[in-house]
């Protein structure tokens, strides 16, 4: 999927959040690299604690 978004915008952050290691929270990271754009895919077999957790680093 990551091949398409590539032909349609400059720069793509692929961030899987079983193995994302890093201190900085969700927002963080958005200011880090200046995202204006944020997709998030998840499927019910994959939607679990630690993503649930992930995600709500933010707050």
């Amino acid at each position: 999927m990551t091949d398409y978004w590539a032909e349609l915008f400059s720069e793509i952050i692929v961030i899987d959040p079983r193995s994302y290691l890093r201190e900085e929270s969700l927002p963080e990271l958005v200011a880090e690299y200046d995202i204006d754009m944020a997709l998030f895919l998840y499927h019910q077999n994959n939607l679990s604690e630690e993503l649930i957790d992930f995600l709500n680093r933010g707050e």
